[in-house]
């Protein structure tokens, strides 16, 4: 089955994307709008300090109980969805690569759609395991462009 993206496909795009990650909707969301129109490099190097820890992501949406962070109103650290975001980054980098787009690349396009709700068993059979699907798109750009 082939799979459509929620931008216009071109071919001076790069994309990937991954369904059924077992991450946070929320915090995918969070992450998508904090990555989006930033260099692909600086995303993941920010996406790393955020997995150990040292950047803390700002949640403006789903704030509720969320507790201040220095340098900002609400923030949580999103380990687990940062790793999947880094996956799904790198990935979408090495499609570029092939297609001979350069190293310049600046995110596009980033999306967080619900998964697949999938029942647990047993003593657990109330709860319900979260999916996300993500999608990336990133462009080639030149230093005159990002001015």
């Amino acid at each position: 089955m082939k799979y459509g993206y929620s931008v216009e496909t071109k071919e001076n795009l790069a994309y990937a994307h991954v369904q059924n990650e077992n991450a946070s909707f929320k915090q995918s969301v969070m992450i998508s709008k904090f990555i989006r129109g930033r260099d692909v490099n600086v995303a993941i190097e920010d996406l790393e300090k955020v997995a150990k820890l040292e950047k803390a992501i700002p949640f403006t949406r789903y704030k509720t109980h969320v507790a201040h962070k220095s340098g900002m109103a609400a923030g949580r650290y999103p380990v687990k969805c940062s790793e999947a975001f880094i996956r799904l980054l790198k990935s979408a980098k090495n499609n570029a690569k092939v297609k001979n787009l350069g190293e310049n690349l600046v995110i596009m396009h980033v999306c967080a759609k619900k998964g697949a709700s999938i029942k647990r068993y047993g003593r657990h059979r109330g709860r319900e395991t979260k999916s996300v699907h993500i999608e990336v798109a990133l462009m080639p750009y030149t230093k005159a462009d990002k001015k």
